[in-house]
């Protein structure tokens, strides 16, 4: 029984003069004198049942598919750590600036030994310290959701506590609410020995 040879032009990529003359034309997965069709076959040469043709493409789609969507959480979560980081500095910025706003007649009056700072002053600093330096940060809706100055031994504690929106990419595209960030930080106004 003689196995039928496949014309040179048929072999579909095989390179016939490698194998120094030994190459017979067969094709491992493939049936004797089946040169140029493309049907799958098993391990031990029968042809795959009619309707399993093709798969493979279906979960190569699929896989591409969870890639591209583990892709997107890694980079909505990215962007809400950088973002949560940034607010963070800003509302340690706002503190500061609110703290650095004594009352300077109450200063200046005690001979600079009583520092005071007022809930109406902490306020305006905060705001418009968020309107000259929230742009920058990257970050959308900043807003100020408390402001509060508290007396201390050491001098006024101001407290600010700041929210805005997560940057989410990828998930404003399935439609799901970001949640919201909220940062917060403290600064103390405190009279320096001289």
């Amino acid at each position: 029984m003689t196995t039928p040879r496949c014309p040179r032009g048929q072999l579909d990529g095989q390179l016939a003069g490698q194998l120094d003359g030994r190459f017979d034309g067969r094709r491992v997965g493939r049936a004797p004198g089946d040169c140029g069709t493309r049907r799958a076959h098993t391990a031990t040469g029968e042809s795959a049942p009619d309707g399993e043709d093709g798969q493979i493409l279906l979960l190569l789609v699929g896989l591409i598919g969870l890639i591209l969507m583990v892709l997107g959480l890694g980079w909505d979560a990215s962007n809400w750590f950088l973002g949560h980081r940034a607010l963070d500095n800003l509302a340690d910025g706002a503190a500061i600036a609110a703290a650095s706003d004594v009352d300077v007649r109450t200063f200046y009056a005690s001979g600079g030994r009583e520092i005071t700072v007022s809930n109406e002053l902490a306020m305006a600093t905060v705001r418009r310290y968020l309107l000259e330096v929230a742009g920058d940060s990257g970050l959308k809706r900043v807003r100020a959701s408390s402001i509060r100055v508290e007396r201390s031994p050491a001098g006024p504690r101001v407290t600010v506590e700041l929210r805005a929106t997560t940057p989410a990419a990828f998930l404003s595209l399935l439609h799901v609410v970001a949640p919201e960030m909220v940062g917060s930080a403290s600064a103390t106004a405190r009279v320096r020995a001289p």
